[in-house]
């Protein structure tokens, strides 16, 4: 996780709580809904903000080319990075980059269909492909 130096008092930024697995997030006075919340933003966690962003577009583009030489499991891992690179893109942005982002994480959902797709296809590879999505490759901390 990457620390984003947030102050406990500070209600304005939405913080995770829990993972986003059990569909709960912090939330403004909004009434449930997350709010664009990358205007207050400090120079610092801006930066963060823009890294996330990047990020989730470079392991878009890594699914694809995963995908593209056959490596199933290692293109499921980078569309599921994807996803969380855009879920703490939604908590610093808010819904106006939902709304931005929807498109690629459309893409990547696809990548991700055709993912399981062809491990259907090729089910005999199956145990090969598990290894590839717990693989831990060079470059990368785990």
């Amino acid at each position: 996780a990457i620390p984003m130096g947030y102050i406990a008092s500070d209600n304005r930024i939405v913080k995770r709580t829990r993972s986003f697995s059990c569909g709960e997030t912090k939330t403004g006075s909004s009434g449930g809904r997350l709010q664009p919340l990358y205007s207050t933003l400090s120079s610092a966690e801006y930066l963060k903000f823009l890294l996330l962003k990047k990020a989730l577009l470079v392991y878009i583009t890594l699914a694809e080319i995963n995908f593209d030489v056959e490596r199933f499991g290692r293109s499921l891992k980078c569309v599921k990075r994807a996803l969380n690179c855009f879920s703490m893109v939604e908590s610093m942005g808010g819904e106006v980059e939902t709304t931005t982002t929807g498109a690629m994480i459309a893409f990547a959902l696809g990548v991700a269909g055709d993912c399981y797709l062809a491990y259907i296809s090729r089910w005999g590879n199956l145990p090969l492909y598990q290894e590839q999505y717990n693989a831990i490759e060079a470059g990368e901390g785990g």
